[in-house]
């Protein structure tokens, strides 16, 4: 019988280990121990379709050069769709590092330091966040000439670029930023014209129309990366109507359906509209004329009945055609007419519906009207800004401004804020003003001085905290407003008040101003009935 024996040994301890190895390291173990790359690709390819095929994935091609450079290698990674998002992505996360805060503050995220619960007095600050354009590296930077928010995604910004200087000779470009990045913009697109109008369609919010400086006209998909950019109209516009200073979608009620359409002013003083998408093809609806007397004189021989010869000179009158040049429209809420500004200094009233017609002529301004835009709140009132320095507040259907605010500059740009009716915002040349005509009309609530900069453009975002400033130098300036009065419970009415004690001192005007408002009020009544 067999004595069985046992050996103790010391208890043997055990860890597990991971390695991680990427696809390219598995390849080259695979090409060292088999030593023929091709032997390795169809080992690699088997392993690939063995581990998809455990998780259930399906199974992509894969792709194999043995014998590749590595400046190749890095220019076909950079044709893959995926890479480049994977470093839009990468961008973003790194320039959070840099601007979270002011971010959060665009954005409404956080509270901002600069905002105070219950101020004492309302101080109308602007605070810079950051800048668009600056870290580009641009041999020849572009003016900002054009400027627009996406109506779905409120913190997309597409802006315009272009030297107006040149005009012919100027290549123009398309940006896409948003405040992900501030950095590098998230679409960049470049024409061979100048950019001089750009809008966001308000139901297809990856589409955007582009008007340049030689009258093409350009409808992009900016969700592509190349953007598909479309012509419309090449041949028409080009020949008649000059540059696109104007560009703007709108809804259009032709009784049978609501259709989105595009619209755009010329400087040959021709209102066009595009039935995109449905053609291709623009239309002139609206001929903006007017005529000039210009006096000539001859001189008739005439004989009388003796033998002397009699000189006859006689005056007399030639009218001579010409077309306003077109600058800037704007439309009202209910899209039935817009008013449209002009290089001549008058503002004219055009009728949408039914028959395209214009309605009323008024001179406005000591030279160009740069911009006409309704108040968002009610389209009794608007504004005119243009070169002689001022912008003026009118009623529709008086001749006269209400008021008229100076400023030390060519006014290029001046906006409505989307959120209080009686507060204004206006650049000119280095200033950006904002006045409130509830506390005074002779001087601004607040005047910021930036040096060095020639501002072209000024645009609130939809939210109303933020806006924007666009100069010549291609710089996009991105301020943040704070210590605001409250947004009135009744805008309309808050912003007659405020005019009713502005004109204290003008009695006839504020007579005709009351009746106006009383029409307007019976009208809508009687309307609402029906």
């Amino acid at each position: 019988m067999e004595k069985c024996k046992a050996t103790l040994t010391n208890e043997i301890i055990k860890v597990d280990s991971f390695v991680n190895a990427s696809a390219w390291d598995l390849y080259d173990t695979y090409a060292e121990l088999v030593g023929d790359a091709s032997e390795a690709e169809k080992d690699f390819q088997k392993l690939i379709d063995t581990v998809l095929q455990a998780k259930g994935a399906p199974l992509p091609p894969v792709k194999f050069q043995s014998k590749m450079s590595h400046e190749s290698q890095i220019k076909q990674l950079f044709k893959q769709e995926d890479f480049k998002y994977a470093l839009l992505v990468a961008e973003r996360l790194l320039a959070s590092n840099c601007y979270q805060p002011r971010q959060s503050t665009f954005m409404k995220r956080l509270k901002s330091k600069y905002d105070n619960t219950e101020p004492t007095t309302y101080k109308y600050e602007a605070h810079q966040l950051w800048t668009y354009g600056t870290d580009l590296e641009d041999p020849d930077p572009l003016s900002v000439t054009a400027i627009d928010w996406n109506p779905f995604n409120m913190d997309l910004l597409a802006i315009g670029y272009g030297n107006l200087k040149k005009k012919y000779v100027c290549c123009g470009k398309i940006r896409i930023w948003s405040p992900k990045n501030p950095v590098h913009p998230e679409r960049e697109y470049t024409l061979d014209q100048c950019v001089t109008a750009i809008s966001f369609s308000n139901t297809r919010p990856n589409i955007v129309a582009v008007g340049c400086i030689n009258g093409d006209v350009f409808v992009g998909d900016i969700s592509k990366e190349c953007g598909n950019l479309r012509i419309l109209g090449r041949d028409k516009i080009r020949s008649r109507h000059g540059p696109i200073w104007k560009i703007q979608w709108f809804i259009n009620n032709n009784l049978l359906q609501l259709k989105e359409e595009l619209m755009a002013i010329g400087e040959g003083g021709v209102l066009i509209r595009f039935p995109f998408p449905d053609e291709d093809e623009a239309e002139g609806i609206q001929e903006l004329n007017y005529l000039s007397a210009i006096k000539t004189s001859y001189t008739r021989k005439n004989k009388a009945l003796s033998s002397d010869i009699r000189e006859i000179r006689r005056e007399t009158k030639a009218f001579v055609k010409h077309n306003f040049s077109g600058l800037w429209f704007s439309t009202s809420s209910d899209g039935d007419s817009c008013y449209i500004s002009t290089k001549e200094g008058v503002v004219i009233k055009v009728i949408l519906i039914n028959n395209y017609r214009v309605e009323n002529t008024f001179s406005a301004h000591m030279g160009p009207v740069y911009q006409v835009e309704y108040s968002p709140f009610t389209d009794l009132i608007f504004l005119t800004c243009g070169a002689d320095w001022c912008i003026r507040i009118w009623m529709d259907g008086l001749p006269v401004p209400l008021f008229v605010l100076k400023m030390e500059n060519p006014v290029m740009s001046a906006k409505w804020y989307p959120n209080i009716s009686t507060i204004i915002g206006a650049v000119s040349g280095s200033d950006f003003a904002i006045w409130d005509i509830t506390k005074s009309v002779y001087l601004p609530a607040n005047l910021i001085h930036f040096d060095g900069a020639a501002f072209s453009r000024l645009l609130f975002s939809r939210k109303g905290s933020n806006v924007v400033l666009g100069d010549d130098g291609g710089v996009l300036r991105v301020l943040h407003l704070s210590q605001l009065p409250r947004q009135p419970f009744l805008q309309r009415e808050a912003l007659v008040s405020a005019i009713e004690k502005g004109l204290t001192n003008n009695a006839e005007l504020l007579k005709t101003f009351r009746k106006h408002v009383t029409l307007n009020r019976e009208a809508l009544k009687t309307e609402i009935a029906f």
